[in-house]
Formats: structure tokens, sequence, C-alpha cells
């Protein structure tokens, strides 16, 4: 999934200075993030499977989670620390509906 125009994760960027949605620089590379980046990518999108299958991340330990070029190998390590975050989400949610990976077209709102 492609990020967001209107990413809550860029508003700290977008909110200071709006023109900055519209500025593309074709001079620049196209990217990955990083394996930093990507290994948080392949992180989320554990939790994710947890999160939609109401499994534990320990189910997937051993299996492969491809990002881009990268293939990171789901392991105690990631499971431990992504199931902290799947455990959270589930005790905010328990009370209410939960949407996982839902997209929000927020574009009506900036006049877009």
């Amino acid at each position: 999934m492609a990020h967001s125009l209107f990413a809550p994760s860029a508003a700290h960027r977008w909110m200071a200075c709006p023109g900055s949605m519209t500025f593309v620089d074709p001079t620049l590379p196209e990217t990955d993030g990083g394996p930093w980046a990507a290994e948080g990518t392949a992180a989320h999108t554990l939790a994710s499977r947890a999160l939609e299958s109401k499994r534990d991340c320990a189910f997937w330990i051993g299996e492969e989670i491809q990002i881009g070029e990268r293939v990171f190998k789901v392991d105690d390590d990631m499971a431990m620390h992504t199931q902290t975050y799947v455990d959270y989400v589930r005790d905010r949610a328990a009370k209410g509906h939960m949407l996982i990976e839902q997209w929000v077209d927020l574009t009506q709102h900036y006049g877009t």
C-alpha cells in the first residue's frame, strides 16, 4: 500500500506547510526508506495479520514477510515486540469497533 499524501506520520510537515503536499522533487531517487523502515513495515504487516486473524504474533514465527526487495523472517524478538503493540490495540478496542488497515480519504477536508 502506498503512503498517503495526507499521512498522519507526515502531519508535522503538511500542517506546518500545506504547500509541501504538492511538492514532488523529480530529481530525488526513489527510495524504500531503508532497512529499518522496511523492518518496521514488516512488523506492521505482522501486527495486521495478528489483529485480523485474532491470533498472537508467535503463530507466524519462522514465516517470511517480503517488503520490497527485502525479506524478513519473523523471529521470537519480532513476535514479542509486535505482540506488545497488538495487545495494546486489542485492549483499546475491547469495548469498541476495531478497523484494521482501513483507507480514510481526507482530501475533501484539505481542498484537493
